[in-house]
């Protein structure tokens, strides 16, 4: 019975194996070309920045001159009085028109030109929110490809202590068939072999869903079809440099920090162009029309002129869109002071993590190789009939806890060096 359990139980891993095996291996550089080309959030963002180039020329038009042409047609009675002899009837006629208008900005106190400069800014401060989106994607991927990678590496730790439990069982099952250890014993193996296979189950599902939120992460949920790599985030070049370092550079680097420079500069020129509205606007004007009542006879009349517009008073409008932009300008440079507050912290915390997954890694690198011992150790004493399978149930136990904490201590140190690589900008 137990031989026909141990091969039932190898024959369900069998396949597994194979299919690890089989399945397209997906590394970290892959998944993270696979998000530049699938995530919808670089799409949205390239969107977003085409529409603020866009806007440059909506903001850039009023600049150039406007032209305008007009045509018309119409029938109707043209009565008109005359000196002493008003007339009325209604007899009609047909009266045919057709012109060009053209007017050309001269100077309106840079309410133009700066809602223009405002635009460029905006589009520039965009293009550096698609970048920062871009290493957001990237981060979001790193994230979940490390605990991907952590879960399948738990999956062999699992993997791993069930194939030692049902060797024991085997070793014990031949003990008790000798008469040299009781059945309780092997009852006991039973349970320990049943708990590793619970163990195995929870770590795949595990594995599973992590592969799932990769693929959400890469663009392609629809697709679980692959095996991570066991790639490791690589130590990062100034992660031992000293906070304010650390600090200074990321606002060196992030895009976020540039894109706050780039739309307090819009800002800035959006202030001036309303402080334009002020002053008058002068405009040059020019215009060529024709008509007639037959089209074989229309009259040509040209015109040209200057026209001066000042808005005198407007209830106060201008003061107010003026008071609202440098509203506008403190709130942003608050929101940029608070970001680099965020930065400070972020920073703060991703080198604690590295260091403390540092120690850690060295600690459960010591833990596994003393439960390695432990094991060798109670599996001898259990041949020789010293210990009991207690004993040895204890340490395959410590052994698969050691080598969980080492895994864990890993990928923490990896997911904490993909922190502060996100957080210093780099791609």
């Amino acid at each position: 019975m137990i031989r026909f359990l141990f091969l039932a139980v190898c024959s369900l891993l069998a396949p597994r194996a194979v299919l690890a095996q089989s399945a397209r291996v997906l590394t970290l550089d892959r998944a993270l070309d696979i998000a530049r080309q699938h995530a919808p959030e670089l799409r949205e963002a390239a969107a977003a920045t085409s529409a603020a180039r866009a806007r440059i020329g909506s903001a850039r038009a009023p600049l150039l001159p406007q032209i305008t042409g007009s045509a018309s047609y119409a029938r109707g009675t043209y009565n008109s009085p005359l000196a002493g002899q008003p007339k009325s009837d209604f007899d009609t006629r047909d009266s045919f028109a057709a012109g060009l208008r053209a007017t050309q900005l001269i100077y309106d106190f840079g309410q133009a030109w700066y809602l223009k400069e405002a635009a460029k800014d905006n589009a520039r401060a965009q293009e550096l929110s698609e970048r920062a989106t871009e290493q957001q994607i990237d981060y979001d991927v790193r994230i979940a490809f490390l605990t991907a990678g952590g879960n399948r590496a738990l999956v062999d730790v699992a993997r791993a202590t069930l194939s030692n439990q049902l060797r024991h069982m085997q070793q014990i099952q031949g003990f008790v068939e000798v008469g040299t250890r009781p059945p309780l014993e092997l009852a006991q193996s039973r349970t320990d072999v049943a708990n590793a296979r619970l163990a195995l189950l929870r770590a795949e599902n595990n594995y599973l869903s992590a592969k799932a939120e990769l693929s959400r992460a890469m663009g392609t949920p629809e697709s679980t079809d692959f095996e991570v790599s066991a790639d490791l985030t690589p130590p990062e070049d100034s992660e031992a440099a000293n906070l304010d370092e650390l600090v200074r550079l990321g606002e060196k680097q992030r895009p976020e920090f540039q894109a706050f420079d780039a739309q307090l500069s819009a800002q800035h020129s959006t202030t001036r162009s309303i402080k334009g509205q002020y002053g008058p606007s002068l405009n040059a004007l020019g215009s060529v029309d024709t008509n007639g009542y037959r089209l074989s006879s229309m009259a040509v009349n040209l015109s040209a002129g200057v026209s001066l517009t000042w808005p005198i008073y407007q209830g106060g409008i201008t003061n107010s869109r003026v008071a609202e932009a440098n509203a506008v300008t403190a709130q942003l440079q608050a929101q940029l002071e608070t970001l680099r507050q965020d930065l400070r912290v972020a920073v703060t915390q991703a080198t604690l993590a590295i260091r403390a997954a540092q120690e850690s890694l060295v600690a459960a690198d010591e833990l596994v190789q003393l439960a390695k011992e432990r094991v060798a150790l109670a599996e001898g004493r259990y041949q020789t009939g010293v210990g009991n399978t207690i004993e040895l149930g204890d340490a395959e136990l410590a052994l698969r806890d050691a080598q969980t904490q080492r895994v864990t201590a890993e990928y923490d140190l990896a997911s904490a060096r993909a922190l502060l690589h996100r957080t210093l900008g780099r791609k």
